[in-house]
């Protein structure tokens, strides 16, 4: 055989490898961008969790500080009124410490509410505290004076059912 009929064989057995080549890169290329964007999603998503679980925290430690520039009004138990009150003002003003206290946990609940997703946040004594959820605190007076924030958990809103609420819950002990 001549080479030059060699090479016109090996030619025509090569034609359109190449856009099969080139098929199959570009498919596995879209599977590959497709799997890196689920995980950039995912981290996202991770991220914004660990925001609000990191503001809980801060919003906690504020109330702790709080109470403890308050000692009289901790140690009578004055943190742990219902919230929902109307707190007076005593910016100024000649007030006991349980009104002090009344306002700075109004105004710290406030403040939980306007940056959690869904927040809402307790002061209890309780024995037992890592249970129960905003609507039955779980708090039985006896044990450990606890700081409970509540909020939503924004990361599977569109996987969650109608109605239903997935609580997230820090609990802080506080002591003086």
């Amino acid at each position: 055989m001549n080479k030059k009929f060699m090479l016109q064989l090996k030619l025509r057995y090569q034609t359109g490898a190449t856009m099969i080549e080139i098929l199959v890169a570009v498919t596995v290329f879209s599977i590959a961008m497709a799997g890196m964007a689920a995980m950039t999603l995912n981290n996202v998503r991770s991220t914004s969790s660990a925001a609000t679980r990191s503001q809980a925290v801060i919003l906690a430690d504020q109330l702790a500080e709080t109470m403890r520039t308050n000692m009289t009004a901790y140690e009578t138990g004055s943190f742990t009124a219902t919230p929902g009150g109307t707190a007076v003002n005593c910016v100024g003003a000649e007030c006991d410490a349980a009104t002090i206290a009344d306002f700075d946990a109004t105004v710290w609940r406030t403040r939980v509410t306007s940056m959690l997703p869904g927040g809402q946040a307790f002061f209890c004594v309780d024995s037992s505290p890592d249970d129960g959820i905003p609507t039955a605190l779980a708090c039985d007076g006896a044990g450990t004076n606890v700081i409970k924030i509540f909020w939503t958990n924004t990361r599977f809103i569109a996987e969650r059912q109608e109605g239903a609420t997935d609580w997230r819950r820090l609990v802080m002990p506080v002591v003086p």
